[in-house]
């Protein structure tokens, strides 16, 4: 789940000024180096990217590195950067966790796939009686991938929510219509659909759901392909 740790600072430095930069980087990975044994919740990223100057061949240089550290080390990281005429963003823990501010941040769906809402209790008694994997994935959240995708929420850039694939087993859509429609959604068969959440990104997107409804959100963002759409919609998730 979303660490409970109190963060406080969620601080980036641009390569505009390469000294400057190189200087907060060499401290950013000092810093989670010292803090890894303690696990005090010190995290870092970076990214980096070509952009075009004129749209053809001259090219600029863009990275950003990221810093997150406890409210305990808050002073340290602003001193450091005064103390070296770093100029950085800061952005409040509270602030990029807020829902409404998350769902501001999350990504469009890819091409075939559409963003819709998942009721986040009626999920869960569908995917209880059904072929499913969402307690596996649960389960390596738990064990594996918490910490990535509390990062992923906590650097405040645009994030992918988890994509959740419905089919019926036996049938098309329109079967699957008139089956609801004559023996009502709570009334289907033992594993007459599976249920599963799918990983589309090299990070662990599949579990950002998790991520999301540990944080109270009962009405959870996620991807949907026309087929998924189309049953999920007949299932009442949505």
């Amino acid at each position: 789940m979303v660490s409970t740790v109190s963060f406080k600072g969620t601080f980036k430095v641009n390569n505009q000024d390469p000294v400057s930069f190189s200087k907060f980087q060499k401290f950013a990975h000092q810093t989670y180096a010292e803090s890894k044994e303690s696990e005090n919740g010190v995290k870092i990223g970076f990214k980096d990217k070509f952009v075009s100057k004129d749209g053809f061949e001259n090219f600029d240089y863009k990275a950003e590195q990221t810093l997150i550290v406890p409210d305990s080390m808050d002073t340290d990281v602003e001193t450091f950067c005064a103390n070296n005429g770093i100029s950085y963003k800061k952005y409040e823990t509270l602030d990029l966790l807020n829902p409404e501010k998350i769902t501001s941040r999350i990504a469009e769906a890819p091409k075939g796939y559409t963003k819709v809402n998942v009721d986040v209790e009626k999920l869960k008694r569908l995917a209880e009686n059904q072929d499913s994997n969402i307690k596996h994935c649960r389960s390596d959240y738990d064990k594996y991938f918490s910490d990535k995708v509390d990062t992923m929420l906590r650097c405040g850039e645009v994030i992918p929510v988890t994509t959740l694939m419905i089919y019926d087993h036996n049938a098309d859509n329109e079967s699957l219509k008139r089956y609801v429609h004559r023996f009502g959604v709570n009334n289907l068969n033992k594993n007459q659909v599976f249920v599963d959440f799918n990983q589309r990104t090299d990070n662990p997107d599949h579990c950002v759901y998790f991520a999301l409804k540990d944080m109270g959100m009962k009405k959870i963002p996620v991807y949907v392909d026309d087929k998924s759409y189309q049953a999920g919609t007949i299932l009442g998730l949505f």
